[in-house]
């Protein structure tokens, strides 16, 4: 992943988490422009597709929830 694209990425995430939070404390509808370049409107009824949008930006950037980056793992091994 190039730079440019980490950061658009991280812009994306602090755009989504903030919609996020204003709509968990009561601000109505938020909107924002997802990574295809549409406009989406969120509100209440369905801030569950706003948080997986957010969990799906970490995910790309190789984040957990709570922001931390995440290092790969290993497949597991048996043992005999």
């Amino acid at each position: 992943m190039t730079p440019q694209c980490k950061e658009e990425l991280r812009r994306r995430l602090k755009e989504a988490e903030l919609a996020y939070h204003r709509l968990m404390m009561g601000g109505g509808i938020r909107s924002l422009r997802d990574q295809n370049g549409e406009q989406t409107e969120y509100t209440s009824a369905n801030s569950s597709r706003l948080y997986a949008y957010i969990q799906t930006l970490k995910a790309q950037l190789g984040e957990d929830a709570c922001g931390h980056v995440v290092q790969p793992t290993r497949p597991m091994q048996p043992f005999f």
